[in-house]
């Protein structure tokens, strides 16, 4: 990545806010001088933590070329060094989260099957450069004009030194969390293998494996983790309307 900055906040007008997450505000916008549609993510700066975290997506995001995987663009200082701004490709429909509470009736199976290769093809690549996502969810899974699948949001990753090294940093949205990050075991990349399981499942189901905890979790955050551990959730919704072989996947 070069060291000049290489674009400006004047560049681009037509600011949308399309989004949010724990680090920053996303926003569509348009680069002036060739009029393309562009995802600009705006990071206040406000600790060290947070300046880290940044500077960890945007290495992250420029070295992961993948039709699968959200494009990295640029970045640059905006209001002296409080914000930082990352360009990035815009996925034009949404996350896959959108598009499974807006469906009134379940996804077909073939539709499934391609989110689901997608996802996989994306995290195998990231895997293979040793480096775990530690966010896997439908939420951080975007879709372009063609309903491709597009796996970003890398802010929580982790670069490995060797490829089966172990991460015992505990961190994740609470509802995809493997049994080993519930119990503060130390994770491989199967934690996040477990939560494409629990992405395909929601694929099919349109709710999450652990659907019954949620509510309690609210109330007592050990609930979903107890529920996790236990392995146990509902099949017969994936029986019924699905084949045996997506079902073994799930499983």
């Amino acid at each position: 990545m070069s060291n000049q900055t290489r674009s400006r906040y004047e560049d681009f007008d037509s600011y949308e806010q399309v989004g949010s997450g724990t680090f920053g505000v996303v926003y569509k916008c348009r680069r002036k001088i060739d009029n393309r549609i562009y995802a600009l993510k705006t990071v206040q700066l406000k600790s060290q933590q947070e300046f880290e975290a940044t500077v960890k997506e945007i290495h992250i995001l420029a070295g992961l070329k993948h039709k699968h995987i959200i494009k990295y663009y640029d970045c640059f200082p905006c209001g002296g060094n409080t914000k930082l701004n990352i360009v990035m490709e815009y996925a034009g429909k949404g996350t896959l989260h959108d598009l499974i509470r807006s469906r009134q009736q379940l996804i077909p199976e073939a539709e499934v099957w391609k989110y689901f290769c997608h996802i996989l093809t994306a995290l195998n690549y990231v895997h293979s450069n040793n480096i775990l996502h530690r966010d896997m969810k439908p939420m951080n899974v975007f879709l372009d004009d063609r309903y491709d699948c597009k796996l970003g949001d890398f802010g929580v990753s982790k670069v490995l030194d060797q490829p089966l090294d172990l991460a015992a940093t505990l961190i994740g949205t609470p509802l995809y969390m493997s049994p080993e990050l519930c119990k503060n075991i130390p994770y491989d990349a199967r934690s996040d293998v477990w939560a494409l399981g629990c992405i395909l499942y929601e694929l099919c189901a349109l709710s999450h494996p652990f659907e019954h905890a949620i509510l309690e979790y609210q109330k007592n955050q050990l609930a979903l983790m107890q529920a996790v551990t236990s392995g146990k959730w509902d099949r017969d919704v994936i029986k019924r309307n699905y084949s045996k072989n997506l079902l073994q996947v799930i499983e």
